[in-house]
């Protein structure tokens, strides 16, 4: 069964898909994370959440999170296996990519 994630940052929303949530490991998660989101690509400073029953935003942090993500996911009638992914960057790094470029500019 096939999980697709969105994934969100302040400013833009990418999707991809997980073929198997058994696949599912949080290196990999990463690594497609990374991948979407050029900006990203080689930083693990970043934080990974979703929303649970209640509306909160859960973060997850190893694979067994990961995993009961997913299985919640994927048990609800109306969710279409869709996980929805949010990505938060350190206000540091926000400020450091800012500078970058305005510089490079």
């Amino acid at each position: 069964m096939q999980i697709t994630v969105k994934a969100f940052t302040k400013d833009e929303i990418r999707r991809f898909d997980v073929p198997e949530p058994e696949w599912a490991t949080m290196r990999s998660m990463h690594k497609q994370i990374q991948n979407i989101f050029p900006a990203l690509n080689g930083r693990n400073d970043f934080t990974l959440s979703w929303k649970d029953e209640d509306g909160d935003k859960v973060n997850f942090s190893s694979d067994e999170e990961l995993c009961s993500a997913m299985n919640y996911i994927l048990l609800q009638p109306d969710s279409k296996h869709l996980m929805r992914v949010y990505v938060k960057v350190p206000e540091a790094y926000k400020l450091l990519t800012l500078t970058l470029s305005a510089t490079s500019a």
